[in-house]
């Protein structure tokens, strides 16, 4: 593949020596079909853009010494396989947390976009990937799970034509002096920074130092579930509970939403308010009850139940409240059993902790 350009769209704001940075990859669609690879180009940028509008700095904890970026990258061949993806990230300098990519084509007066997330886990540090969340199960040990599924699926989506021929090219959006005025300072480049995120426009930065106003009309009102989840897992991974919440709540209020995507954002709302020291178990068990076959919905069931049962004061965990914690924890495990190889040991390690504290 050969690289021809790129876009980077950053959000930061971090101490150098703390900073852990959380890139997404918006890979160019493929439109082969359609005789037009430039469609599946145009496609990328939206969704690009969409999701760099969402950026943020986390308002509290450690979330604060990271910064997200968002990078579009233009390839002569688009990848169309998973495989074809992982080699691509691989490939990439930043070492992306996830890479969005699909497939693009004409339908009517706008164009289709069947869109794919692969969450890469070893692209962060342990800390917020590969355990992306643990919990004590005796002093110095741990228990931790991964995202919830690698890559998901999301269902196609219409972006309209005139969004297209809006943002043909990036680096050509104009960069004006202000928010609202017609002054135009030039354009802006292949890579900028924002500063301050308005609805439809944000401050930029140049790295030349060059400062002023992109425009992104119209792009909020055909946001989908696809710029949601992306968005809300960047902001997992920068510990911006809060804002994941919000995103996610949309992903699983979008009656569009299929059921596999609808669950895993679930599963990440139950994380985040864990993290933010609420009960995470009514939006776990939501996860189960749309899906009770997920190896994953059990074992954030589980990481639920040990939390909430951490959480208690040491007369709690012998009385009432932690029997029924326990008690609800070993029927989750008998129940899910079966989605687990024999003798795995990470459920063993949960029916220990049980065992241990009901005897």
């Amino acid at each position: 593949m050969k690289r021809l350009a790129m876009l980077v769209l950053l959000f930061m704001a971090c101490r150098p020596v703390l900073c852990q940075q959380v890139v997404a990859l918006v890979a160019p669609f493929d439109s082969s079909r359609t005789k037009s690879p430039q469609l599946g180009e145009k496609a990328a940028i939206i969704l690009n853009l969409q999701i760099w509008q969402t950026l943020r700095i986390p308002p509290t904890a450690d979330g604060r010494n990271s910064h997200g970026t968002v990078e579009w990258i233009t390839f002569s061949d688009p990848p169309r396989s998973e495989a074809d993806v992982r080699k691509l990230a691989s490939a990439m300098a930043d070492d992306p947390a996830m890479v969005l990519w699909g497939r693009a084509w004409h339908y009517g007066g706008g164009t289709v976009v069947e869109a794919f997330l692969l969450v890469r886990g070893q692209a962060l540090d342990t800390s917020l990937s590969n355990n992306l969340w643990s919990v004590s199960l005796s002093p110095g040990r741990q228990l931790s799970v991964t995202a919830p599924r690698a890559e998901e699926e999301f269902a196609p989506v219409v972006i309209r034509g005139d969004l297209l021929a809006e943002l043909e090219d990036p680096s050509g959006l104009k960069l004006y002096a202000d928010q609202h005025g017609d002054q135009v300072k030039g354009t802006v480049g292949d890579a900028f920074r924002a500063l301050v995120q308005a609805k439809d426009s944000a401050m930029v930065q140049l790295p030349d130092g060059a400062k002023g106003w992109v425009r992104l009309p119209n792009l909020s009102t055909s946001h989908s579930e696809v710029v949601d989840f992306t968005a809300g897992l960047i902001r997992i991974f920068r510990h911006d509970w809060p804002g994941a919440m919000e995103l996610f709540a949309k992903v699983v209020n979008d009656p569009q939403t299929p059921a596999a995507v609808r669950v895993d954002a679930y599963l990440y709302i139950g994380l985040a308010a864990d993290k933010m020291g609420r009960d995470s178990y009514p939006w776990m068990k939501k996860a189960y009850e749309t899906n009770p076959y997920s190896k994953a919905v059990v074992q954030y069931l589980c990481m639920s139940r040990i939390s909430d049962f951490n959480r208690l004061n040491p007369i709690d965990q012998r009385g009432g409240p932690g029997l029924g914690l326990l008690r609800s924890l070993h029927d989750i495990t008998v129940v899910g059993a079966s989605l687990f190889p024999v003798d795995d040991a990470w459920l063993n390690n949960v029916n220990e902790f049980v065992v241990k504290r009901l005897h």
